[in-house]
Parts: C-alpha cells; sequence; structure tokens
C-alpha cells in the first residue's frame, strides 16, 4: 500500500515551513532516513529524513511552497510493496510503474540551497566544474531578471516590514573609550586555561555580559509588548539575541538565560551559535524566545549604524567598530580605542530619558568592566 508521510512537527510550536529543496524525485529509490527535503521554518533550515525505504510515488509540494504540519508531503512505495506489486493499492502501481527516475544535477548543498533561494531549476544550468559540476558562479545571472522572494530573505523582508510599520524606534548614539574594555579582555583571555576560551573571548561576549549587568537594572528594556491586551510583559529571564551576517542572510539566535552564565560559557556558546549560523544548522529552538538583541555590527567594519528592533522585544544594542581616535583627556590629547553605540528602544515602552538611562549604565560598564567575570 502507498504510504502518506506528512509533514511533521519539527518542534517549538511549529505550524508550517517553506520548501527549501527536495532533494529526491519520482520514481526514485531511497532508504530510510535518506535526505528527503529541506524546509525552513522561521530562521532555521531542518532536513526532513524518508520516513521508509522503498520508491518515490508522489512530491505533494513544490519549491517554495508553505506546507502546513500534517500536510502530506510525499508518497512512497515502501520496499516490502515494491518487492510485491500485487499488494499494491489499485490504481498506485500503474501510474507508479511508469516514472523514471532521473539524473540529479551535480551541486553541492551550499549551490542547491543558493539554486532554490534564486528559483533556478537545476538542471537547466550547465556547470562549469569538474565533470559539469555546477559552481555558484554559475548561478550568477548574465542578465537583469526577477528572483523569486524565498527563504532567510522572505523571512527578514516580513519581519524588517512589521518592525518598521508598528514599532515607533528612538535612537540613543554614544561614543565610549573602549580602553579598559580591551584590557579586561586580555585579563580574561590570560586567565583562560582552555584555549577555545581564549580565542572565542572577542568583544562580543563581553558586551553580551554587560548588557545583561545593565538589563537587570532596567527591567522595562528586558520586556515586550502586546498591543492587542494592552499589556507590557516584564521578562524575568534574560535571553540574549546576537544578531549574525550568515551567508544565508541575516539570522538572530538566542543565548538563553545569559544572566546565569559566566563570560567564558558565553563566548563558546556565541562562537558556537555562529558556527552553526554560517553552516545553516540552526535549530528552530536556537532563534526563538528573546527578550533582547545585541548587533555587533562592527565586526563586519561599520563604524555606526540603525538597529532595528525585533518584534517581540522593546530594544536593540548595536556596536559599531572600534577605532583609534584622538580625544581630550584631562586637557591633554590622546588617542583612545573608542567604540560607538546605537542603541534602538521602542518608544511605546521607553521614554527618551529611561532608553538613555540605560544605555549610561552600559556606557559606565564598558568603561569600568572589572564586573565581568
Amino acid at each position: 500500500m502507498p504510504l502518506e508521510f506528512r509533514f511533521p512537527d519539527v518542534g517549538e510550536g511549529i505550524d508550517a515551513g517553506e520548501l527549501i529543496e527536495w532533494h529526491v524525485a519520482v520514481g526514485e529509490t531511497v532508504r530510510e532516513d535518506d535526505p528527503l527535503a529541506e524546509v525552513q521554518t522561521d530562521k532555521a533550515t531542518v532536513t526532513i529524513p524518508c520516513p521508509t525505504s522503498g520508491r518515490v510515488l508522489e512530491l505533494r509540494a513544490g519549491v517554495g511552497d508553505t506546507v502546513a504540519v500534517g500536510a502530506v508531503l510525499a508518497v512512497f512505495e515502501p520496499a516490502e510493496s515494491a518487492a510485491a506489486p500485487a499488494l499494491a493499492a489499485a490504481g498506485a502501481a500503474p501510474e507508479a510503474a511508469v516514472a523514471q527516475a532521473r539524473p540529479r544535477a551535480l551541486a553541492s548543498p551550499a549551490v542547491r540551497r543558493r539554486a532554490a533561494e534564486l528559483g533556478l531549476d537545476l538542471e537547466q544550468i550547465r556547470g562549469s566544474g569538474p565533470g559539469g559540476r555546477i559552481e555558484l558562479g554559475d548561478l550568477e545571472p548574465r542578465e537583469q531578471r526577477v528572483v523569486p522572494l524565498r527563504g532567510v530573505r522572505r523571512t527578514i523582508a516580513r519581519t524588517m516590514t512589521e518592525a518598521w510599520r508598528t514599532i515607533p524606534h528612538i535612537i540613543d548614539y554614544r561614543e565610549v573609550d573602549a580602553t579598559a574594555l580591551l584590557r579586561r579582555r586580555h585579563e580574561l583571555r590570560e586567565e583562560a586555561t582552555d584555549e577555545s576560551v581564549r580565542r572565542a573571548l572577542t568583544i562580543t561576549p563581553l558586551l553580551l555580559r554587560i548588557a545583561v549587568g545593565a538589563l537587570r537594572h532596567h527591567p522595562y528594556v528586558n520586556a515586550s509588548i502586546d498591543m492587542e491586551r494592552e499589556q507590557i510583559t516584564l521578562h524575568s529571564e534574560y535571553n540574549i539575541g546576537v544578531a549574525i551576517a550568515a551567508p544565508q542572510g541575516l539570522v538572530v539566535p538566542v543565548v538563553k538565560e545569559a544572566n546565569t552564565k559566566p563570560v567564558s560559557q558565553l563566548a563558546l556558546e556565541v562562537a558556537a551559535l555562529t558556527a552553526a549560523a554560517h553552516e545553516d544548522r540552526l535549530r528552530p529552538d536556537q532563534v526563538r524566545g528573546g527578550t533582547f538583541t545585541l548587533n555587533n555590527f562592527g565586526s563586519l567594519g561599520g563604524w555606526l549604524g540603525t538597529p532595528i528592533i525585533k518584534p517581540g522585544e522593546v530594544a536593540n544594542l548595536g556596536v559599531g567598530r572600534l577605532q583609534e581616535r584622538p580625544v581630550a583627556v584631562n586637557g591633554q590629547v590622546v588617542v583612545r580605542p573608542i567604540v560607538a553605540l546605537a542603541v534602538s528602544g521602542d518608544h511605546r515602552v521607553l521614554d527618551g530619558h529611561t532608553l538613555a538611562a540605560f544605555v549610561s549604565d552600559v556606557v559606565a560598564r564598558i568603561e569600568s568592566p572589572s564586573s565581568v567575570t
């Protein structure tokens, strides 16, 4: 009997996903747990495995379609049915019998993901690599064309549109002397006995620890607003999103309960989440539940920016690139490492003085970071 495989619940309350790529074709013979499809849920890509060994009879969705949990994703002829066709359901066998497996284009998973984002059929592309393998460069447009909005880019577009339409942003800009912060990072690296911790101790985990310390004294910054219920929730957990520029687009994995972790653990966790983001293997639960966002665009060379508040939060701390600048200290001009901060707040929850008090607390902790442990 044909087996209908339904899109499973991949966790964290997901009720639908966008089909990014099929790894099989109608008529192909597969084994149980072979990759079946790539599905995008929020900002995480999930590989759905084949539920059985046998032959693929039908694929019920196309690339770019939104598939609801519980909807039929594919139909299989299990291996035992394939061995005994007399047991197959009437009407299903003749159609399946004429299905032929087609050769798949030679391409890496990264190329397949990019082709899916661009809405390209790899079977129609001539590869320039060895043996006709399709390379990323082969996907580049040769002329102007319309590119479908798919995957992470579509999620980003929708989220940013909602954020800019519904959240009235106010922004507090500061320049801060980071001399003591860099000294503290050096001390922490010297104290670390694990080489992986030393490598992971960038400025970001120190700033994350500083942000958490300030948030504990400014509860309305670690909050969310529900306009329909007309209520503000002051969160007791400090789940800090860290904005990462991944190849597939901007993603914001979340460091859960950051207030309970020392800076060494935060450093390792941020490094692990960054690697997972760049390899497109973040789980759905790793991009959910944030209460505040840290955006270190200085790592990309940006000096100053405009952080956009993620819906469901009320603030975003943007950090620019460290630059040596001449500044006046005790009447003398000296060169100091200066970092620019841009902190966005939701004006429905935060007034200017509330946001300024939080930013001033962050500045004080950067200039005197001895409590960062």
